[in-house]
């Protein structure tokens, strides 16, 4: 697997998990998921050290 695809599975649990979090509980928690998010992608890219950035829908431009 590919640093790409196991970013996308990790997106698509904190969607659902944001989600599920949403409807079971209660919004200021589904909050609490995305700020879990934001810290565990923002370090992630922190560590790799390349930040993608490009048009949607496009390849990435260039990294940061």
């Amino acid at each position: 697997m590919t640093r790409e695809h196991l970013e996308q599975i990790a997106g698509g649990v904190f969607l659902m998990s944001f989600v599920a979090a949403h409807f079971l509980l209660n919004i200021t928690v589904a909050v609490k998921v995305l700020v879990v998010a934001c810290l565990v992608f923002g370090a992630i890219w922190s560590v790799g050290r390349s930040v993608p950035v490009g048009i949607e829908g496009r390849p990435r431009s260039f990294f940061l």
